[in-house]
């Protein structure tokens, strides 16, 4: 992402774990928001991509779409991948066009996703200095090679893509997913050329989008509010939907993240993942030392309740830290699964730095167990436990044991990007931060606030001793 709102020059390579540090009103939440935008509209997409390939397949003749069926079923049949250079030319360019288009169409709906998300056109997401600057957002894939730039100016938003190469991303169709194909198309008759192209293109659909995420969710810094409102909000809409056609409706303005937020709470339906329900209990156990349920209110609709020893509570009449924990366990134990992406905002808000550092541990058991993490923080203790999981990966495996990194909470430093939001008086610079075995993630930001503090204290005891020696005398 290029220069959005007050970021200007910001690059961030995802990693399984991604932290945004800096001071408040930086950037991180627009650049995090950012980041879902993105990364949410992929999987919306695929329907849309596969409606759209007749056109395509209509331009090839039939004897090279019969030629090219016969050629991958043989292949199929012999278990092996079907290779891209030896299908026919007229083949080949009809799937580069097709690369072509599943691009454009992943840039038109960004342009989409991103209005929604931000809850606004993208001409007012402009840095503002003495004067609107244009806005660039980029979003590129290196594995396969793709990128798309929205260049934001007064007249409106452009987008250019540039696709990946048939001949990078058919490789990525491993054997597996050609026995997918081949199992989809073995109960038709003859040479299914319209379905097995179908199929073939909508598996290269797929491969454009190896490293995105298949789901993306957000828990905002408001989630303990609109926990404890979402309902009585959803009513009151209820309600004065019922004058639409008497009298204008005005429907409040909310961001597309807090409009998905209260859409998860308000449509979940409780169903057990296996994938994180040991991090949910964790969290109960270490955190909240109660449990987090789902229960059906008089309108059959979700309602979070805590319980505990002495009695079952409503998140409503429940202090601010469950408040702020309940939605993480709710999503680990009904949501997200393997290969997701959560994004949260200020996960430590409210907690005691014990709950911050328990919470820390969980982070990177998920990380660890395949859940992809972005968070912003402004915490050292935070930090400092991520740091020591790192640091724990660098030492041998028994004397991390003995000091309680288990496998499950060693994290490698090639998993973690982390990023200091810098703001300047042209607006907010983005600097990588060294992540390394032997001190973890570089805290330049904290370490100026605790020098300051120290010096102020060295000051105030210099002081007292001043003034306890002349009472002395």
């Amino acid at each position: 992402m290029g220069n959005i709102g007050p970021i200007r020059n910001a690059t961030v390579d995802l990693r399984p774990l991604n932290v945004l540090i800096g001071p408040n009103n930086s950037g991180k939440s627009i650049f995090a928001t950012g980041m879902y935008a993105a990364w949410s509209r992929a999987a919306a997409d695929y329907a849309a991509r596969r409606i759209r390939l007749g056109k395509h397949f209509s331009a090839i003749p039939d004897d090279k779409a019969y030629e090219a069926s016969a050629y991958i079923f043989e292949k199929l049949e012999e278990g092996k991948a079907p290779q891209v250079e030896d299908v026919p030319a007229v083949m080949t360019d009809i799937f580069d066009d097709l690369l072509k288009e599943i691009m454009n169409l992943y840039a038109r709906g960004m342009v989409t996703e991103f209005e929604r998300i931000f809850g606004t056109p993208l001409i007012e997401l402009r840095r503002r200095q003495k004067r609107l600057t244009k806005g660039l957002i980029s979003v590129r894939s290196m594995r396969p090679t793709w990128s798309i730039e929205m260049e934001i100016s007064s007249r409106g938003t452009k987008t250019a893509i540039s696709p990946p190469h048939l001949a990078e991303v058919w490789p990525k169709a491993g054997t597996h997913s050609w026995r997918r194909i081949k199992r989809r198309t073995d109960h038709v008759q003859g040479l299914p050329r319209t379905y097995l192209l179908r199929e073939m293109a909508t598996e290269i659909a797929k491969n454009c989008f190896r490293e995105v995420p298949l789901h993306t969710k957000y828990l905002p810094a408001a989630r303990s509010g609109l926990l404890q409102s979402h309902k009585t909000l959803a009513a009151s809409m209820v309600r004065r939907a019922a004058m639409a056609g008497v009298e204008e409706l005005k429907i409040p303005a909310m961001s597309g993240v807090v409009v998905d937020f209260l859409g998860e709470l308000l449509e979940l339906e409780p169903r057990e993942s296996s994938s994180f329900a040991d991090e949910a209990l964790q969290l109960e156990r270490e955190i909240l030392s109660g449990t987090v349920r789902l229960e059906d209110d008089a309108f059959g609709y979700p309602e979070i309740i805590y319980t505990h020893g002495q009695g079952d509570y409503p998140l409503a009449r429940t202090s601010s830290m469950i408040s702020e924990i309940a939605p993480i366990v709710v999503y680990l134990r009904h949501i997200l699964m393997r290969n997701d992406h959560l994004v949260i905002e200020e996960p430590e808000a409210h907690l005691h730095p014990a709950s911050q550092t328990a919470l820390a541990r969980c982070i990177c058991r998920l990380v660890n167990k395949g859940l992809r993490v972005s968070l912003t923080t402004h915490s050292e203790f935070f930090l400092q436990q991520l740091n020591n999981s790192i640091v724990a990966s660098a030492i041998g495996e028994s004397d991390a044991n003995e000091v309680g990194f288990g496998p499950d909470m060693r994290l490698s430093p090639n998993k973690v990007g982390a990023y200091l939001f810098e703001p300047t008086e042209s607006g907010t610079e983005v600097h990588p931060l060294e992540v390394s075995a032997d001190s973890g993630i570089s805290q330049s930001s904290f370490s100026e606030v605790e020098e300051k503090l120290y010096g102020e204290s060295v000051v105030l005891s210099r002081r007292l001793e001043e003034d306890e020696e002349d009472e002395g005398q």
